[in-house]
């Protein structure tokens, strides 16, 4: 499976053709994130797809949030995160 716009709204729990712009927004931006934290897009993994939506629907559900502290990561995106640095690094550590 790959990282798509459909199963994103799906995961989201949001009607097909409403917001999709943002929710897209939302998606690529999870991506970018995780590339910038050392984890390349790995077309085969349901890790990475889920790590994606998960920090997707963050961004998503918190894109008007206006204060002065961040909202809290997601519990289990973090543990991902290592989880899928250590599938990316071919050395396997």
């Amino acid at each position: 499976m790959a990282v798509e716009l459909s199963r994103f709204r799906l995961y989201a729990r949001v009607d097909p053709g409403i917001v999709d712009d943002v929710l897209e927004l939302c998606l690529q931006a999870a991506k970018e994130s995780l590339e910038r934290q050392g984890v390349p897009e790995l077309k085969k993994s349901n890790l990475y797809d889920m790590c994606c939506y998960m920090l997707a629907l963050h961004y998503y559900d918190n894109r008007g949030l206006l204060t002065e502290t961040e909202a809290v990561m997601p519990q289990g995106v973090q543990a991902m995160l290592w989880q899928l640095r250590g599938a990316a690094d071919p050395e396997g550590g």
